[in-house]
């Protein structure tokens, strides 16, 4: 008996990830996972090689939800789970590497604010508030400076005080970001 519930235990985690898996998604999650090669490879002083992984992970944001449209494979979970992406990669390299490089403040309301932005996204997706969920404007310039502000560094450290300046602009952005999602009204 043990052995058909783990067989249906299986089959219904298989099912629940074959909902939800297409190739947008899967993009999505490639970025999800490249947070730890890079931040093992920067740990281990290979720091070109997390440098092009971020260039790749980077690319993916932008991959994922032009092939989702061009495939007609938009979708709530895909949604929820692209500005989720981002925020594990940003945190997770951010809280790695970040205390030795940033003021603790930027670093601390950086994370912060991404955990408010993840928080806003889940519960529109949870709740089902028929809001229009995904990336603005102001996230996609917050992404692209913290992402810049992390190749920054891993290029040269020595131009830490101007990844500084980059975190502390997308962290404007990031304010702007959740103050449209809050204006953002019901779809009817």
């Amino acid at each position: 008996m043990p052995n058909v519930i783990t067989g249906l235990r299986a089959l219904l985690v298989f099912l629940i990830i074959w909902t939800y898996l297409n190739l947008p998604n899967v993009i999505t999650g490639l970025r999800a996972f490249l947070v730890f090669p890079i931040i093992w490879t920067y740990s281990r002083g290979m720091v070109n090689v997390a440098f092009w992984l971020l260039i790749i992970a980077a690319f993916t944001d932008l991959l994922d939800g032009l092939v989702a449209r061009a495939i007609k494979q938009q979708t709530g979970f895909g949604k929820l789970f692209d500005p989720l992406a981002d925020k594990v990669l940003i945190i997770g390299i951010l809280v790695c590497i970040a205390f030795e490089i940033f003021s603790d403040w930027v670093v601390v309301l950086t994370v912060s604010l991404e955990f408010v932005l993840a928080g806003m996204s889940m519960l529109n997706f949870f709740l089902k508030i028929k809001r229009r969920l995904g990336s603005n404007i102001c996230g996609k310039i917050k992404m692209s400076l913290q992402v810049a502000a992390i190749l920054i560094v891993f290029y040269n450290k020595d131009y830490a005080p101007i990844a500084e300046v980059f975190l502390q602009t997308a962290i404007f952005f990031a304010a702007g970001s959740i103050i449209l999602h809050a204006l953002t009204k019901e779809k009817k």
